[in-house]
């Protein structure tokens, strides 16, 4: 009897060596493939691996301890089986993380290729736009080069016209010029002694037409060309190329913008005047206006 309970115990013990050593096969090979699969996927082969050790290392412990048991069969079967089970419990759990992983790792690998997916999209959207810059980019520049030519050829054609228009101002004078020989009555007078002011008018021609305001300068010489009495200062005039230092008796500020237009200036000489020929000129600070000649004579009589 008691040869047979060593007997049945030795079967039970072949047959759970058995068992240990097909489920060891079926996990080995099965570990086998779940690393081949996972060593496709990028950043989880050392994970796998380490589990895999983990199991190596559980069925070897769970080996050698049957190993031990085999001169306790008889005595210890009942917690045999609850190793037995316990291993299958391990065995389960360790298939179940298994399959996990690979459902996670299939899940990232369909993520990845949806995210790559729409950033080839982008990248084609991207590209396609950079295109049409491009394109735009090559027809501003084909314009502006057009434009800098026209610019160039109308600076050119106003530099032109501002040459010609200096020249034909040059040859302009004012209109209408004329030298009115005040009493002090107001009444005009050709006598020397008897003169209280010059009232000096002229008509500014269309073609001295300008924005904004422009000084006028008045100076009044001899026929020699020597400054009376009275002048304010000395002015610089540039006219053409040359530069005049002119004595200068009256100031008066005008709007050109208003040309053609009648310009009245008034003089009250700084002292007596007396009889002779005498000469106004006016400028401006880089022009020549015009000028006129006027006299007075000695007074006979006392009145």
């Amino acid at each position: 009897m008691e040869y047979k309970q060593t007997n049945t115990a030795a079967i039970w013990l072949a047959a759970l060596s058995a068992l240990l050593l097909v489920c060891s096969v079926y996990y080995w090979n099965k570990m086998g493939d779940v690393i081949k699969e996972k060593n496709k996927t990028e950043g989880k082969a050392d994970s796998l691996l380490s589990v895999k050790y983990d199991l190596e290392r559980n069925i070897k412990q769970i080996s050698n301890d049957l190993n031990a048991q085999l001169a306790e069969a008889n005595t210890q079967n009942e917690q045999l089986e609850a190793r037995v089970e316990s291993v299958q419990n391990k065995l389960h759990v360790k298939d179940n993380l298994f399959s996990k992983v690979r459902h996670q790792n299939a899940a990232s690998v369909s993520q990845l290729n949806t995210q790559i997916a729409q950033l080839e999209g982008v990248r084609t959207d991207l590209q396609s736009e950079l295109a049409q810059v491009k394109a735009q980019n090559q027809q501003s520049l084909a314009d502006n080069t057009g434009l800098k030519n026209t610019t160039t050829a109308l600076k050119g054609r106003i530099s032109t016209l501002g040459t010609e228009l200096v020249a034909m101002k040059g040859l302009v004078t004012v209109d209408n010029f004329r030298v009115d020989v005040m009493k002090p009555n107001d009444k005009l007078t050709a006598k020397a002694k008897k003169t209280k002011q010059l009232q000096i008018s002229f008509t500014l021609p269309a073609l001295w037409k300008t924005d904004g305001n422009e000084t006028i300068y008045l100076s009044i010489t001899d026929l020699k060309n020597n400054p009376v009495d009275g002048a304010l200062r000395t002015e610089t005039i540039y006219v053409g190329e040359s530069a005049l230092q002119v004595p200068i008796h009256a100031i008066k500020t005008v709007d050109f913008s208003n040309n053609p237009q009648q310009v009245t200036i008034n003089y009250e000489p700084a002292s007596k005047v007396e009889s002779g020929f005498y000469k106004v000129k006016i400028y401006t600070k880089d022009s020549y206006l015009g000028s006129a000649e006027f006299g007075l004579r000695n007074s006979f009589w006392f009145f």
